[in-house]
């Protein structure tokens, strides 16, 4: 099994603060065979407004690398690949990166990273690993 991320726990910990209930950890998106990718993190909600389930997939970041803007251009990669397995899967599920508020006060105005956000129509959860908190969805 590949090694969790620093602050797996904690946001998963925030994830069911906000409503969210786990549903795989990690999230099988190819088999074995197939390349055996996998997101940390699986979890399903219901929307009551529209009585819907939402289902997301989550790849959680930690950012304890030097560099912020380093990781994130890393992390682009993963979640382009990410998502082009739940394509080739059909997946119902919503694909998030999720980033911690401290670094994402590093990088947020940076050039590059709207330009990758825009450029991938990337989906962001912004937590706090310390309060264990959903800090916002940038969808």
């Amino acid at each position: 099994m590949p090694r969790r991320d620093f602050y797996h726990e904690a946001f998963k910990e925030a994830l069911e603060k906000d409503g969210w209930t786990i549903t795989h950890d990690p999230l099988a998106l190819l088999s074995k065979k197939e390349g055996g990718l996998q997101t940390d993190v699986g979890a399903e909600k219901v929307v009551t407004a529209e009585k819907d389930l939402k289902k997301i997939a989550v790849e959680i970041k930690s950012f304890v690398t030097p560099s912020a803007l380093h990781e994130f251009i890393k992390s682009t990669g993963q979640y382009r690949a990410y998502r082009l397995a739940m394509d080739i899967k059909n997946s119902d599920r919503f694909l998030f990166i999720a980033i911690p508020t401290f670094a994402w006060k590093i990088i947020a105005n940076k050039e590059i990273v709207q330009a990758l956000i825009d450029d991938l129509s990337m989906k962001i959860v912004l937590y706090d690993p310390v309060e264990k908190i959903i800090s916002e969805w940038k969808e």
